[in-house]
């Protein structure tokens, strides 16, 4: 609960209340959720540039064995840094070699990219279904991609000059959200 608090606590814009709460997560770490709170630690640290989250992505994931935790890293990384040109590559690699039903909200993240990168009609075919939640609910990564796919729909149904469409989406980010999307690391 503790690394899902902090992801939510990133998403919302306090930096340094996640790390807080990732670093009280890691003393309260089951073996089990070892990868969720090595994800939450990592993505609430201090702000950097592509290429120095590229370095913090291989020195937390050294060992090619381990080279899925480092690119979910990574992307998660560089879409929160909002350095969208460089999340793209990784996050369709992922995408393209994955399993992308089975990987939660790994096509809204891939969209998130394309849509901030201007590819409108790549992300529009990522946005068309609502990924599943998993079996057991609510996870860690969930404030990655929810509810921010609605405010996706809505900017490409704007960029579509589908008036309607987008104004659904808008009313249903905002109310799910809480916000104008600005917390959200949306402008």
């Amino acid at each position: 609960a503790s690394a899902e608090l902090a992801t939510w606590t990133l998403m919302l814009g306090d930096r340094a209340a996640a790390a807080e709460i990732a670093r009280k997560a890691a003393d309260l770490a089951k073996p089990a959720l070892s990868v969720q709170v090595t994800l939450a630690g990592f993505l609430s640290q201090s702000p950097a540039s592509a290429a120095e989250w590229q370095a913090r992505a291989k020195a937390l994931a050294p060992d090619p064995a381990q080279s899925a935790l480092g690119n979910v890293a990574l992307a998660d990384a560089l879409l929160l840094a909002k350095e969208f040109p460089s999340a793209l590559p990784v996050l369709q690699t992922m995408y393209n070699n994955g399993n992308p039903t089975a990987d939660e909200g790994l096509a809204v993240l891939l969209a998130w990219a394309d849509v901030k990168s201007g590819h409108i009609p790549e992300a529009e075919g990522l946005l068309r279904s609502s990924p599943p939640l998993s079996d057991a609910g609510l996870t860690w990564s969930t404030p990655l991609y929810f509810p921010r796919i609605f405010y996706l729909r809505a900017v490409v149904a704007e960029k579509q000059g589908k008036a309607d469409e987008a104004r659904e989406n808008w009313r249903i980010f905002h109310a799910l959200s809480g916000t104008d999307g600005l917390m959200w690391g949306e402008e």
